[in-house]
């Protein structure tokens, strides 16, 4: 009877150490790896390796790695590489499964619905505050609603920025300043229609050009948040930088929808979150950062001129056609959706 005891005794601490060795598998910050699908993700941005584009999808890249403990891992392609580096083509190839997320300004997705493109409109916000006001609501669910009957599952956004103008010819601190200004543009008409009406000669260029196109003489001039014209390091082909403040752009950050919705719950909940953690963790070292960058760009070379009141009163003023249009043909519903005034 003790040796029946005895051995019983001896098959349970065996049977305690098995269940003990099963606890071993390896866990990230948020959890068991075993939990989160084992996948890697494409994540597509049209920026360089420098850009606030890259700057997200680098530390999503990081929390995501860390959190699965590798078992989602990302690989990031710059300069829409995987749509030949046309911006247009980037569009399609995100609705195809080409990449798995996929980040562009709002004037390149606006190529799907024009009224994404409503926060553009000029001189709608003033601060990186009212910005986020509208995307963090209204704005992104319009969003949202938009992308999702063309494949994408739209999850956050970046700031592009308030846009500031540079020029190598004259400070385009006033409407009369643009006459005959050949200015580099994102592809939409809002914006061929804004400096045509300031009398400049718009037109469009990928990114990855612009900085030859510049210095070339091709173009005289170009639109971008400071952010974005440091990265590009503008600042070495241009001499005049007017901070116009004068439209906003955003990044738009979403997920190819097949790719999503085959992520079991948990991985699914866990990407979206960091990817929410590294866009929100970068705007606001964007908008913290600002007066630094533009004073970084003063210091390489920039003549740096701020609008005053009246300035600011000016352009709107001179733009207020072009306002009116573009609120009355995006529609009342993205209006208040991005708490246009």
């Amino acid at each position: 009877m003790k040796r029946t005891i005895a051995l019983l005794l001896a098959l349970m601490m065996i049977f305690a150490l098995c269940a003990c060795g099963n606890n071993d598998t390896p866990k990230g910050n948020d959890g068991d790896t075993a939990e989160y699908n084992k996948i890697e993700l494409k994540y597509s941005i049209n920026g360089t390796s420098t850009s606030i584009e890259a700057q997200v999808a680098n530390l999503f890249k990081e929390k995501i790695e860390a959190a699965t403990n590798g078992a989602v891992t990302v690989t990031i392609f710059t300069d829409a590489q995987l749509a030949g580096g046309d911006l247009g083509a980037s569009v399609e190839a995100a609705q195809t499964g080409v990449m798995d997320i996929y980040c562009a300004d709002t004037s390149v997705v606006a190529a799907l619905n024009p009224s994404i493109g409503a926060s553009a409109i000029p001189f709608a916000y003033s601060s990186y505050a009212d910005v986020e006001k509208a995307y963090d609501t209204t704005g992104g669910e319009y969003i949202a609603n938009i992308l999702k009957d063309h494949n994408l599952s739209y999850v956050t956004y970046a700031h592009n920025g308030l846009q500031c103008v540079t020029c190598s010819k004259v400070q385009l601190d006033t409407p009369e300043a643009f006459k005959n200004i050949k200015i580099r543009i994102s592809g939409t008409q809002l914006n061929k229609d804004m400096y045509t009406a300031l009398g400049a000669d718009p037109s469009a260029l990928n990114w990855g050009e612009v900085y030859t196109a510049l210095q070339n003489g091709t173009y005289d001039a170009q639109s971008n948040s400071p952010a974005t014209i440091k990265s590009g390091n503008i600042q070495e082909v241009q001499k005049y930088l007017a901070v116009t403040r004068h439209t906003y752009g955003a990044f738009l950050i979403s997920f190819y929808t097949p790719t999503l919705d085959s992520l079991n719950d948990a991985t699914k909940e866990l990407v979206i979150a960091k990817l929410k953690e590294a866009s929100k963790e970068v705007n606001t070292n964007t908008a913290a950062q600002e007066d630094e960058i533009l004073k970084e760009l003063a210091d390489g070379g920039l003549e740096v001129s701020y609008l005053t009141e009246d300035q600011v009163s000016a352009f709107k003023e001179a733009l207020k056609d072009v306002i009116a249009k573009y609120k009355a043909e995006y529609g009342q519903e993205a209006c208040d959706a991005f708490l246009i005034p």
